[in-house]
C-alpha cells in the first residue's frame, strides 16, 4: 500500500479510529470499515486488508498513548473527552504534529524511547559519555577506542548531554 493513496494516510488514519469511537466503543474492524466507505464513495481502490489494520493499529496505539482514546472492553477503545475535544478542533484529521503539542503524548514517548533504549546492550555506555559531560569532562576522554562502535555511542551520550544542556533540558 503506497502511503500517499488517498484517504490512507496518518489524519484519516486517525480519524476514522475516532469518529468510530466516537458514540460508542470500536474496534480495528469498525475504522477499517468508515475507510472502505470511504474509498468506495471515492472511487478508489479498496485498500490491502492486512496492511490497512496493521496501520490503523499502529495509529490507535499512537492515540492511546496521547489519551485521545482509552481501552474499553477487549479488542474496543473509546474516544475520551480530550479526544473528542480534539476532534473539533481538528474535523478534517490529526497527526503526530498535533499529538505532541498534547503532554501525555510527550510523555508516552519518552516512555516508549526509554524501554526501546533499555534493551540497547549499550546504553549503559552512552549514559556514561552523558554524565562525562554533565561531569565536565572534555569529549576526548572517550575511554573507548576510537574505531569501535562503544566509542560513537559515547560520544553519542556526551553530544546528547552538551545538547540537552543547551536547549535548557535536564534528563
Amino acid at each position: 500500500m503506497d502511503d500517499d493513496e488517498p484517504l490512507l494516510h496518518e489524519p484519516d488514519l486517525m480519524l476514522a479510529l475516532m469518529r468510530a469511537a466516537r458514540e460508542r466503543p470500536a474496534g480495528l474492524d469498525a475504522a477499517a470499515e468508515r475507510l472502505a466507505a470511504n474509498l468506495a464513495a471515492a472511487h478508489a481502490p479498496a485498500a490491502d486488508p492486512a496492511e490497512l489494520r496493521r496501520r490503523l493499529a499502529r495509529a490507535a496505539a499512537l492515540l492511546q498513548g496521547a489519551g485521545v482514546l482509552s481501552p474499553a472492553d477487549p479488542g474496543t477503545f473509546r474516544l475520551t473527552e480530550s479526544g473528542a475535544r480534539l476532534l473539533a478542533q481538528h474535523p478534517d484529521g490529526i497527526d503526530q504534529s498535533v499529538l505532541e503539542r498534547l503532554p501525555e503524548f510527550r510523555a508516552y514517548l519518552v516512555a516508549r524511547d526509554r524501554r526501546h533504549a533499555a534493551a540497547d546492550r549499550r546504553e549503559s555506555t552512552f549514559d556514561s559519555g552523558f554524565r562525562a559531560f554533565r561531569d565536565g569532562r572534555p569529549m576526548d576522554a572517550n575511554p573507548f577506542d576510537p574505531d569501535t562502535p562503544d566509542h560513537q555511542v559515547w560520544e553519542n551520550g556526551w553530544c546528547d548531554g552538551r545538547d540537552r544542556r543547551g536547549r535548557g533540558e535536564d534528563r
